[in-house]
C-alpha cells in the first residue's frame, strides 16, 4: 500500500531496513542510521517524490550512476537522480536498493500527485500511483516511452508550483511523456510555468519523431531526448525570425511524415540548437558549441550541390542553406553568411520557385511560395544590412501567388488552392494581407526595397544633379506609406476580438511606418549625417521628415515595449532598423548638447532601452557598440557635471560609428 502524508499526497514506498528505520546518506559523510516516526518517514518519502521530480546535474548523475551501474543499465533506462542537496536515500540492503531502483516510475507519465485520497473504485500500479479504469484492466492504446500508455494517466488540468503548493483539491499533476514541447524555450513565447515546471522526462533511447530515424546514426553526440526536443524548438524559436516554410503537422507526423533530405534535417536542429535554452545545451561550457559545430559540418557535408558537381539540388538544399545564411548572418561573422545566401538565391532561380507549379499539391506549391519569399524579404534586409544592392528584383514575383494566412498554414487543416482564394493575388504585397511574418511585414519589405534602390539611385555619379526625379520617387514612397499605415488600420478594424499576437505586430507596424518615412529621406551614413547636421536642421523637410518621424517612432517603440518588453517577435529583422532610427536621434544630441529638447532626450532614451532589450534576446557587437555611444552622447545634458571632455567623446563616438558605413563603398554592418 502506498503511503501517504498529512495533505494527502500519496507517495511512493520508501526502502527499509525491516525495523522501521530509513537510512539516508549525504553524499560527503558516511551512512549514518536514526529512528524514524510516522511522520519523519511521511516527510523524508516526501522528498524522495520531490527528487523523482526535479532534475539532477550531470555531476550528481555520473556519480550515482557509479553507484548503481548495475540499475542504471537495465531494461528501464532510469536515471537515478538527486535533489538539489545531494540527499540520497538507500537501503541497507542491496536487493531492496535494486527493487526500489526498478520500481520507480519509468517517466513521468507515470507521476501523479493527488491532493485527496482518490475514490475507492480507482486502480493503482506498482509503485501506487493512480491509474485510469482502461490501464487497470489491462487496455490501452499506444505505448508511451516509459512503457506505459499514455492515455493511462489522467491529464492535468492546470500545472503545480512546486514551492507554493497544490493547486485544487481535484487537479493532479502529470505530464505526459508526448506533451510538446518538454522544454521550453526562453527565446519563445511560451508560457513561463512550461519551462519552470521542474519536471524531467525520463531519458529517451530513442528518438520521437519517425522523421528523424533517417539521420539517427549521425546523431550519436547528442542523446535522443535533446534530438527530438530540438526539432519541436524550431517551430517555436522566433528569435532568427524563421516563419516555418513546412508544416509542422506534415514533418512532425508519427505515420506519414513529409520526406526530407539529411541536409533539411540537420539544418533544422542548427537553427534550434542556437537559439534554445534547453538545460542539456548548457551541461558544460562547451556543449553548445560542440553541437552547433558539429551540426553545421553535418548540413554542409549533405548538401547536395556542394557533394555533387552536376548536383542540381532541390527544394531541401534552398532551405537549408537558408538557416545556414540566417544563423550565421545573426553572428558576428555577418559577411560569411552572403555566401549561403547568395547560393539560396541562385537555386531558387534554377528550380524556378518563383513561378506556380500546378503539377504539385498545394502544400508543395505552398512551401516554393514560402520560401521564395522568405528570400525576397531577407534580401531586402539584407540590403539595408550590409549597404547591398537588390538580388531577386520585383518582376521576378508577379507570377506567384502570396503566401496564405499563417493561422490557416500552422494548422493542420487541408489547403485550398490559391486559385479558389480570392484574397489571395500575385505579385508583392504593399498593403497588409494577414497576420505573422508573411502578411504583416512582407509588405514593409517590399517598399524597403524600393527605398534601398533609391538609395543607390541617390549615390549613382551617373544620376548627379537628378533632383527632381529623386524628390518624384521619395514622394512616391511616401504615398505608398501612407497608403500601408491605412491598410494597418482597416485591417484591425476588420479583426474581432485580435489576440495580443496581432496586437503586438500592430504595434510593430506603426513603428515601421516612422522608421521607414525616416529611411525614404536617405540619411544612413552616420558620418555624413554628422557632417551635415548643421545644414540640415535648418532644412524644413529635414525637419518634418527626420526629426518628427524619429519621435514618433520612439513613441511607437515605447509602446512596442510594452507589449513585447523582450523584443522577441521579430528581433532578427528588427535591429539594423532600430539602429538607423537611432543614427539620426544621435546625430542630434551630438549636435546640439544641452540645446536637445526634451522629445529628443526622451526619444534617446527609449532607443537605448530598446538596444538593451535586443541585447539580451540577439546579443550582436554593432547593438552592444551604438547602446553605449548613445548613452554617452546623452549624458552631458542628463548630468551636466559629465560635461568635461566633450570633445574627446564625440572623437570617440565619431571612430565608432566609422565601422558601420552606408556610403559608397561602405558595407553597412559587415566590418
Amino acid at each position: 500500500m502506498a503511503n501517504m502524508n498529512s495533505t494527502g499526497v500519496i507517495l511512493p514506498q520508501q526502502p527499509s531496513n525491516g525495523d522501521g528505520e530509513v537510512t539516508y546518506r549525504q553524499s560527503t559523510t558516511a551512512t549514518t542510521t536514526k529512528k524514524s516516526t510516522p511522520a519523519k518517514r511521511a516527510s523524508r518519502a516526501c522528498d524522495q517524490c520531490r527528487s523523482d521530480l526535479y532534475p539532477t546535474t550531470t555531476k550528481n548523475r555520473k556519480v550515482q550512476n557509479n553507484e548503481h551501474g548495475s540499475h542504471s543499465n537495465s531494461g528501464t533506462g532510469v536515471s537515478n537522480n538527486t535533489t538539489s542537496t545531494n540527499l540520497d536515500y538507500t537501503s541497507n540492503s542491496g536487493n531492496d536498493e535494486a527493487k526500489h531502483l526498478q520500481d520507480r516510475p519509468s517517466s513521468i507519465a507515470q507521476q501523479s500527485v493527488y491532493i485527496n485520497p482518490p475514490p475507492s473504485t480507482t486502480s493503482y500500479d506498482n509503485n501506487g500511483y493512480h491509474m485510469t479504469a482502461a490501464a487497470a484492466t489491462g487496455a490501452g492504446n499506444s505505448t508511451s516511452p516509459g512503457g506505459s500508455s499514455a492515455s493511462d494517466y489522467t491529464k492535468p488540468d492546470q500545472f503545480f508550483d512546486q514551492g507554493l503548493g497544490m493547486a485544487s483539491p481535484k487537479n493532479m499533476i502529470t505530464e505526459s511523456a508526448f506533451n510538446s514541447p518538454r522544454w521550453i524555450n526562453l527565446n519563445t513565447s511560451f508560457p513561463t510555468e512550461l519551462f519552470t515546471s521542474g519536471f524531467e522526462t525520463k531519458e529517451r533511447q530513442s528518438l520521437s519523431y519517425p522523421v528523424l530515424n533517417s539521420i539517427a546514426h549521425q546523431l550519436t553526440f547528442a542523446d535522443p531526448q535533446l534530438i527530438s526536443d530540438l526539432i519541436e524548438v524550431y517551430f517555436s524559436n522566433t528569435v532568427y525570425g524563421v516563419s516555418p516554410i513546412v508544416r509542422k503537422s506534415s514533418l512532425l507526423s508519427m505515420t506519414n511524415p513529409r520526406p526530407c533530405n539529411p541536409a533539411l534535417l540537420f539544418s533544422f536542429l542548427l537553427v534550434s540548437a542556437h537559439a534554445t535554452d534547453h538545460p542539456k545545451m548548457k551541461a558544460t561550457p562547451s556543449t553548445r558549441e560542440n553541437i552547433i559545430q558539429k551540426l553545421t559540418d553535418l548540413v554542409i557535408q549533405n548538401l547536395r550541390p556542394l557533394r555533387e558537381i552536376s548536383g542540381r539540388g532541390t527544394l531541401d538544399d534552398v532551405i537549408a542553406c537558408i538557416h545556414l545564411g540566417i544563423v550565421t548572418s545573426a553572428s558576428e561573422f555577418k559577411g560569411e553568411s552572403m555566401k549561403w545566401w547568395n547560393m539560396a538565391w541562385s537555386l531558387a532561380r534554377m528550380l524556378k520557385l518563383n513561378v506556380e507549379n500546378n503539377e504539385l499539391d498545394e502544400e508543395q506549391r505552398e512551401e516554393q511560395r514560402r520560401t521564395w519569399w522568405l528570400l525576397f524579404l531577407v534580401d531586402r534586409h539584407l540590403a539595408l544590412c550590409y549597404n547591398l544592392p537588390l538580388s531577386l528584383n520585383e518582376a521576378e514575383c508577379m507570377d506567384l501567388y502570396v503566401p496564405t494566412d499563417e493561422s490557416v498554414w500552422v494548422g493542420d487543416e487541408l489547403l485550398l488552392p490559391a486559385e479558389a482564394d480570392s484574397s489571395r493575388f500575385k505579385g508583392p504585397p504593399f498593403t497588409v494581407c494577414g497576420t505573422g511574418l508573411f502578411g504583416m511585414y512582407l509588405p514593409f519589405m517590399a517598399i524597403l526595397g524600393r527605398i534601398v534602390e533609391l538609395h543607390f539611385v541617390i549615390m549613382n555619379p551617373l544620376l548627379e544633379n537628378q533632383e527632381e526625379t529623386i524628390k518624384t520617387l521619395k514622394q512616391r514612397i511616401r504615398a505608398r506609406l501612407d497608403t500601408m499605415e491605412q491598410s494597418i488600420e482597416e485591417f484591425m478594424s476588420d479583426t474581432t476580438n485580435p489576440s495580443i499576437y496581432v496586437l503586438t505586430w500592430k504595434e510593430y507596424c506603426r513603428c515601421y511606418i516612422h522608421i521607414f518615412h525616416i529611411l525614404s529621406q536617405g540619411f544612413w551614413d552616420p558620418i555624413n549625417l554628422m557632417d551635415a547636421m548643421p545644414s540640415l536642421l535648418e532644412d524644413q523637410e529635414f525637419c518634418e521628415e527626420c526629426i518628427s518621424h524619429s519621435i514618433g517612432a520612439a513613441n511607437c517603440l515605447e509602446r512596442v515595449l510594452t507589449v513585447d518588453p523582450d523584443l522577441r517577435l521579430i528581433p532578427y529583422f528588427f535591429g539594423i532598423q532600430l539602429l538607423l532610427t537611432g543614427i539620426t536621434l544621435l546625430c542630434i544630441a551630438d549636435h546640439l548638447e544641452k540645446g536637445t529638447s526634451t522629445e529628443v532626450r526622451h526619444s534617446c532614451e527609449i532607443v537605448v532601452r530598446a538596444h538593451e532589450a535586443c541585447i539580451v534576446t540577439l546579443n550582436t557587437e554593432y547593438q552592444r557598440q551604438f547602446r553605449a555611444i548613445l548613452r554617452g552622447a546623452i549624458q552631458s545634458f542628463v548630468f551636466p557635471e559629465l560635461s568635461e571632455g566633450v570633445e574627446q567623446r564625440r572623437s570617440r563616438r565619431r571612430e565608432v560609428l566609422a565601422l558601420y558605413r552606408w556610403c559608397p563603398g561602405g558595407t553597412g554592418l559587415a566590418i
